[in-house]
């Protein structure tokens, strides 16, 4: 009983081996087991998250881009609108996170620099990096020719 005891207390003294070891960069977040991504549309003037169904949250530069093709039909019936312009789906790239912030690059000129529907784009980015396990981040919106917009936060709060 003395032998089985002094085993295993140089067991527990000793550890089991694992040595500690720095962050180890594993790679891009999984994109999440939710249904489809959170786009935001206004509806009744309310800026409000939709979820699309694709089956899965996809990236933030795929949510985007499903936004920019506006509502679908049976989501246009039910009240939703966008107030983003048109633009082609290709006319738009989002990038990872880089200091807490996400920046949405489009191939857009809007009169005064003024983007209609920003913070549809803001917010869709925002929710799907959450969903892939971010935390929510500010965005920086760059449009063609001008210069990046100050970072902003998604101003709906769920």
């Amino acid at each position: 009983m003395k032998r089985v005891f002094l085993v295993l207390l140089l067991v527990v003294l000793t550890g089991c081996g694992v040595r500690p070891t720095g962050i180890v960069w594993a790679g891009r977040a999984p994109v999440g087991l939710a249904k489809g991504p959170l786009l935001y549309f206004y509806r009744g003037g309310v800026l409000t998250p939709v979820q699309r169904m694709t089956g899965s949250a996809g990236t933030a530069e795929e949510a985007v881009r499903l936004l920019v093709q506006g509502p679908t039909a049976e989501e246009w019936s039910a009240g939703f609108a966008t107030r983003l312009p048109a633009l082609a789906a290709d006319s738009v790239s989002v990038s990872d996170p880089v200091d807490g912030v996400i920046t949405i690059t489009l191939q857009v000129i809007s009169a005064g620099g003024v983007l209609p529907g920003l913070d549809q784009l803001v917010c869709t980015a925002a929710g799907t990096t959450a969903l892939a396990g971010g935390n929510r981040q500010t965005l920086a919106v760059r449009l063609a020719g001008y210069v990046t917009a100050t970072a902003r936060p998604c101003p709906v709060t769920q």
